[in-house]
């Protein structure tokens, strides 16, 4: 097989491209130039049309490639070559690592994508991989009605205070929930039936749609699975994700009473003293389903998620159901097998789940990234603005001295991650600008000495052969509590075969047992 290395537009791209087009066997390098990326995308395009894989070498990766070069295109297998210039040996020059957009708006999109470095290369990997399986069944059809809610609702009221949709071009999803009653029945379910393609309302089997492809997001607090979860919806929908809905649901706060009303919504009237209630996955129905705190779903929610994610009908109460055309994320932070163990978790949710990643904690990822992070935090348009002063234009904190750079780089930020090195950074940054200087010190860092966990955390859990047998023991209700208890003494959380739980604390053990199956009754036939 030929091989080909392309560095910049000119003849060996156009022998590539026309090789690639007429199946010749070849092998493509091409190293990747922001100055010529309109060329370079031509190449990238008709190698996914033709199936064949292009490594793409990376100087060093910025926010832009993920969205333009590594996400958009199914086949270039992306490869870093230069590792950041990034040492606590010398001042930080704030921008000189990781250039991030001035616009506060442009900064928080592009905050997720800055993660991408040469230690995230396995995970990007993992991550693209998972978009690119979700991607490749059919798209969701056109959208009836607009979730945004983002034009005006024509509706109109009868004499009875009854309200009728009056556009049925592209109605607010806010009005078809209003005015669902008997009189406009019929032309709902003619609107509900469009959503359905035709298709029986009660089908769980939509033709072309995939329902099986659900992606599950996990990893360590502050390490930023939610920005995964919104980057996965611009890569979903590349073209108009803007349009779409991305409904970020907290799955911890529902409970067996409202979930039903909080994910679905209800008709007028199905409640007392509630109008009507659109549901945060009946807004997903042709965008995005981000189920946050995944682990924390409180008992008793589970079987309404279960049924949703098998057959992927939106039940709102007092309606007709229809099926959602969305893409599905969960995300958590806890050990799910160690919950499902402890019977804390059903481990059929999970299992509904066929791609799963983890996002790498900081201390996976080396000193070089989290300085790295570090000039992305100092670069926050909100903490740190580019200003005009005096007629020169600039930050107001320009470094960050090699000492300081030295403690950000060696704390242990546990459950905190990138959240807690962004909160210390801005901190330092206030701290700076009241002492009128441009360079962040030592003297401006307000490190814990203990690392933070979370007190729902698992990372601090130790799994051993056997509990220490001590003669002072208390029994401890329930998991939470005795993490709890980890957390106020700064002890690890043991962990027995048997998923018996244990926190030593002095001369005393605090032990959790979690409750045995009842043996059945004994049958004479």
């Amino acid at each position: 097989m030929d091989a080909l290395t392309i560095d910049a537009p000119g003849k060996d791209l156009s022998v590539a491209i026309d090789q690639i087009n007429n199946g010749d066997p070849l092998e493509v390098r091409l190293r990747w130039n922001d100055e010529h990326a309109e060329q370079f995308s031509e190449l990238l395009k008709v190698a996914d049309e033709n199936r064949v894989s292009v490594t793409v070498e990376f100087d060093t990766l910025r926010p832009s490639h993920l969205s333009d070069v590594i996400f958009r295109y199914r086949y270039p297998r992306p490869a870093v070559t230069a590792k950041r210039n990034v040492t606590d040996e010398r001042n930080l020059a704030i921008g000189s690592t990781l250039p991030m957009p001035a616009d506060p708006l442009d900064y928080e999109n592009a905050r997720g994508m800055s993660l991408v470095s040469e230690a995230m290369q396995e995970f990007i990997q993992e991550l693209r991989d998972a978009l690119w399986v979700m991607r490749a069944h059919k798209q969701a059809p056109r959208m009836p009605w607009d979730p945004l809610d983002g034009q005006r609702s024509d509706i109109r009221y009868a004499k009875d205070n009854s309200p009728t949709l009056q556009d049925w071009g592209f109605p607010n999803l806010s009005a078809v929930f209003e005015c669902y009653n008997e009189r406009n029945r019929g032309h709902l379910r003619r609107l509900f039936g469009h959503a359905n393609d035709g298709v029986r309302p009660n089908s769980a089997r939509e033709p072309g749609w995939d329902w099986n492809i659900k992606l599950l997001v996990t990893g360590d607090s502050g390490t930023g699975k939610s920005l995964v979860a919104r980057l996965a919806h611009r890569v979903l929908y590349p073209d108009d994700h803007h349009k779409r809905y991305f409904a970020h649901l907290n799955c911890s706060t529902l409970d067996a009473q409202n979930a039903e009303f909080e994910i679905f919504g209800a008709a007028p009237g199905t409640y007392t003293g509630v109008d009507h209630r659109v549901g945060a996955l009946a807004r997903a129905a042709y965008g995005t389903a981000f189920l946050d705190e995944f682990g924390d779903l409180p008992p008793g929610t589970g079987p309404i998620l279960l049924t949703f994610l098998d057959d992927l009908l939106v039940r709102p109460r007092g309606m007709m159901q229809f099926f959602s055309y969305s893409y599905v994320v969960a995300a958590t932070n806890r050990d799910l097998s160690a919950r499902i163990r402890a019977g804390e978790f059903r481990n059929d949710l999970v299992q509904r789940f066929s791609r799963r990643i983890e996002v790498p904690p900081l201390r996976r990822r080396g000193r070089a990234e989290i300085l790295a992070l570090v000039d992305m935090a100092c670069q926050n348009p909100i903490e740190n603005p580019i200003e005009t002063f005096r007629g020169k234009e600039g930050r107001a904190i320009t470094e960050v001295a090699p000492p300081a750079l030295s403690m950000l780089a060696s704390h242990d930020y546990a459950d905190g991650n990138v959240r807690e090195l962004e909160a210390i950074t801005h901190q330092a940054i206030q701290r700076a600008k009241r002492r009128n200087s441009s360079l962040i010190e030592p003297i401006d860092l307000d490190i814990p000495k203990h690392p933070n966990y979370r007190p729902d955390a698992d990372q601090n859990v130790i799994r051993v052969g056997a509990l220490p047998d001590l003669d002072q023991q208390v029994e401890v209700e329930s998991l939470q509590d005795i993490a709890h208890l980890a957390q106020l003494t700064r002890q690890p959380l043991l962990q027995a075969p048997d998923n018996t739980y244990a926190v030593i604390h002095g001369s005393t053990g605090y032990y959790y047992r979690p409750p045995r199956p009842r043996p059945l009754p004994f049958r004479h036939e």
